[in-house]
């Protein structure tokens, strides 16, 4: 099962990897957001996903029920330009009131009047968190990074006459190897 499962998930890492950059050179000029509303008697919950300016926000809303939260209800995909007034300015205030920022990493709680839908703004509360897209990428691209490292290794150990599992040395030896059992790929000649 594991050396099947094993490069199923590389592949879907590195295709995660591709995904964040791409997302990263879209996010500098275009802000994609995936939010989900639900619209309550007392108060709107709102969860919103940003791709923002090399940065992925995760963001949890509450605030007192608006109209435009009614009609946005459920799941909601938007994109709009990196410098949209409203969000733009959101984001980059709470990105430098943060409790934390370092290396790109960021978090703040906030509170501030909503003045984003149609109609009076209204109170809301927020905490956001920022992850750079180039920490994502990173630790997408580890798991098939380390996959080809160990595949070349194996190559290595194969041209030099060794076992490709443990690196004992086949030469002179034929079939299995006398160290873990793996069978052979070298031949001696």
């Amino acid at each position: 099962m594991r050396h099947i499962a094993r490069p199923i998930l590389a592949g879907l890492s590195l295709l995660l990897c591709v995904i964040i950059c791409w997302l990263w050179i879209r996010s500098m000029s275009t802000t994609d957001a995936i939010d989900r509303t639900r619209p309550a008697e007392s108060r709107d919950s709102i969860l919103s996903l940003y791709s923002w300016r090399g940065s992925i926000v995760l963001e949890r809303r509450a605030e007192a029920p608006a109209s435009w939260n009614r009609k946005y209800a459920g799941w909601e995909r938007r994109s709009f330009p990196s410098a949209h007034t409203w969000t733009s300015e959101y984001l980059h205030s709470a990105r430098i009131a943060a409790g934390f920022d370092l290396l790109g990493f960021w978090f703040c709680p906030a509170g501030f009047m909503d003045a984003s839908g149609l109609g009076t703004p209204v109170r809301a509360s927020a905490w956001l968190f920022g992850i750079p897209d180039w920490a994502i990428a990173l630790l997408a691209a580890l798991l098939p990074l380390s996959m080809m490292r160990a595949h070349f290794v194996q190559l290595r150990r194969i041209s030099a006459g060794r076992c490709a599992r443990c690196g004992y040395d086949l030469r002179g030896i034929s079939g299995r190897c006398p160290e873990c059992g793996q069978e052979s790929c070298f031949h001696s000649a």
